[in-house]
């Protein structure tokens, strides 16, 4: 039992000095940076309260915003976009344009 005590030691130890903390702080800081491009929290501590999300693999975008005081009921179209106000909550739904490459 003690053998295998210290091969599992040796092997953690292995892991520390090849830097296995390192590359999953790397993975883990370019996850977010993929997703960061996909959804944004803006809940509390700014000064625009809301929630973007872009669905991947399209050009649709959404961003959902909650205001101080009741911005009625509605639609508006605009080009490529909807915007929707429902009492507290305003939001805008967007086709973003193609990139050109």
């Amino acid at each position: 039992m003690r053998g295998l005590f210290s091969f599992g030691r040796a092997l953690i130890n292995e892991a520390k000095e090849f830097g296995v903390g390192g590359a999953i702080a790397n993975l883990w800081a370019d996850a977010c940076e993929a997703m960061s491009v996909h959804f944004a929290n803006h809940l509390g501590g700014s000064d625009v309260s809301g929630i973007y999300a872009r669905v991947p693999f399209t050009r649709l975008s959404l961003w959902v915003e909650h205001r101080e005081v009741s911005v009625g009921l509605g639609l508006e179209r605009g080009a490529g976009q909807l915007e929707f106000f429902l009492g507290r909550i305003q939001g805008v739904l967007c086709v973003e344009p193609a990139a050109v490459r």
